[in-house]
């Protein structure tokens, strides 16, 4: 599972970081527009559900052109790739990745908040 998140991070990093620079590169843009496009490009346009392994987890990917590396991945990890978000009926708190990436938690609040601060995000009880 790590293996599969830190695979999975490392995709989210690349991409975030073409995005920025694509974004950077634009003469005169303002920097409400900059906001406005990443907040977009950080809303979840796919995700994959692993409820049904121990974690009880779900991870919601930001938009991107492509989500084969994340659908292959996920798959190979058991869970259901769709593109959609997580659902948001009965979890116990999320988790913020660096890369943009949302994890959901069904499980415990203690072992969410676990495995969030040991992937290095920032948790969220809910």
């Amino acid at each position: 599972m790590r293996t599969l998140t830190k695979t999975m991070a490392a995709a989210l990093a690349i991409s975030l970081a073409m995005l920025a620079a694509v974004a950077c590169g634009k003469p005169g843009s303002e920097a409400t527009s900059q906001t406005t496009t990443l907040a977009a490009a950080l809303t979840a346009k796919a995700s994959c559900d692993t409820r049904a392994s121990a974690l009880r987890t779900c991870n919601e990917f930001p938009d991107r052109k492509s989500f084969n590396v994340e659908k292959a991945l996920c798959e190979a990890d058991h869970g259901q790739f769709a593109l959609a978000p997580c659902p948001t009926a009965d979890q116990v708190g999320t988790c913020s990745l660096s890369d943009g990436e949302t994890k959901r938690y069904y499980g415990t609040r203690e072992q969410a908040r676990i495995d969030c601060e040991g992937a290095g995000g920032l948790f969220r009880s809910l």
